[in-house]
């Protein structure tokens, strides 16, 4: 069998497995082996509608976050703090008060503050971290 040949069978039953992936999971998303390039195989994903993509996201979380170096506590907590702020909006939650509080301890930790929040978006954060935890 030549490569372009072997790489579409591949690309094929790739096609094949991640389909079913998705539909086991309850996404149902068409695609087939695209046409090799370089020898390698490739898979085509058809089109994916917007609700779709939006219940992708939320079954598959967001990407990882990555931790700064430990060196320069400073940094570390305006990175959690940035993290923190981007996590909040996606769920679409504001904490007006969030902020880096001053170096507390023998240690100087500089810790991330909180703050205040009206209850019903305590109540929001809640039901959003109950739901994430589900998963």
């Amino acid at each position: 069998m030549d490569t372009h040949s072997e790489a579409r069978r591949i690309g094929a039953q790739l096609a094949e497995e991640l389909h079913l992936a998705f539909l086991a999971r309850g996404f149902y998303i068409p695609m087939g082996a695209a046409a090799p390039i370089g020898g390698r195989a490739y898979v085509d994903v058809e089109p994916v509608r917007d609700d779709v993509a939006h219940r992708l996201i939320e079954v598959l979380g967001p990407p990882p976050l990555t931790m700064p170096d430990a060196g320069d506590p400073w940094a570390v907590a305006e990175e959690a703090l940035k993290d923190l702020r981007r996590s909040l909006c996606a769920a679409n939650i504001t904490l007006p008060s969030l902020g880096i509080d001053e170096p507390r301890g023998a240690n100087q930790t500089v810790l991330v503050e909180l703050g205040n929040a009206h209850p019903a978006v305590v109540r929001q954060l809640a039901h959003t971290i109950a739901k994430g935890a589900e998963r």
